[in-house]
């Protein structure tokens, strides 16, 4: 769980990280209260790895907040439907719907608190068809049969399970890591040449610098932007600067290089 926890994929701004399947087998295994205190450590070796700065540190009990409601919310409501823990999916398998609607269920619960909660904080409208979505359904898909299969596989052969199931997924976990951050490169250099592209249709400076700022702010959320120029070899002065969202007079005192 610490392993997947620090190694998060983060779309539209949205952290992606595939814990379930193993807080799914936790849950199933050892019950409620393990699974909530096992999620709680993940969030927090998420977010340092995604190292939160101080202005953003809210985000750790609002997070923790998320995952403890969708952790109680899930687990009464699979034993609402009659399901049980430590259970032999194998010997009784009237219990398997019941467990493998669990995560159907929490990952509904997730995705509506994320997007109430981003509504919220950040004005971003609600909608179900997101990239950030997308990536979720698509791992959930991948990794809830893969925490059903660790469960019974632990209740066979005990921890060796987790040499089993999780090496292979941790694997999966790096490579998964490692696509979207080539993706994202790519995107990158594919924004940057539209801007490129833009830029040389304006000839008049300013317009090419506000331009400039305008794009890159859209490509990577920034408060404070500015173009320096070099002048006599030696100070840089500020010939453009932006913050929060408003274009400011150039009236820094220039520096040395």
């Amino acid at each position: 769980m610490f392993l997947v926890s620090s190694m998060p994929m983060v779309v539209n701004n949205t952290p992606i990280f595939l814990i379930q399947w193993v807080s799914m087998a936790v849950f199933l295994t050892f019950g409620l209260l393990a699974e909530m205190v096992m999620v709680q450590v993940g969030v927090v070796v998420l977010l340092i790895r995604l190292k939160v700065q101080k202005d953003q540190l809210f985000r750790l009990p609002l997070n923790s907040l998320l995952f403890f409601t969708v952790s109680l919310l899930s687990g009464l409501a699979y034993f609402a439907m009659g399901g049980k823990t430590g259970i032999d999916l194998i010997a009784e398998p009237r219990y398997f719907w019941v467990a493998a609607a669990y995560p159907v269920i929490h990952f509904t619960l997730n995705q509506i608190l994320i997007s109430v909660i981003q509504a919220a904080l950040y004005g971003r409208r609600i909608s179900f068809l997101e990239k950030d979505l997308i990536w979720e359904t698509v791992t959930s898909l991948i990794t809830f049969p893969i925490g059903l299969i660790l469960y019974i596989l632990y209740a066979e052969v005990g921890i060796l399970a987790l040499l089993i199931v999780g090496v292979p997924f941790v694997s999966l976990s790096i490579i998964l890591h490692l696509y979207y951050s080539s993706e994202k490169v790519i995107d990158y250099l594919q924004k940057a040449s539209e801007i490129s592209h833009k830029m040389a249709e304006h000839l008049d400076v300013n317009e090419v610098m506000e331009l400039f700022i305008l794009k890159l702010s859209e490509m990577v959320p920034v408060d404070y932007a500015y173009i320096l120029d070099i002048k006599d070899n030696d100070e840089l002065h500020s010939i453009y600067r932006k913050e929060h969202e408003l274009i400011k007079p150039n009236d820094l005192m220039p520096t040395n290089k």
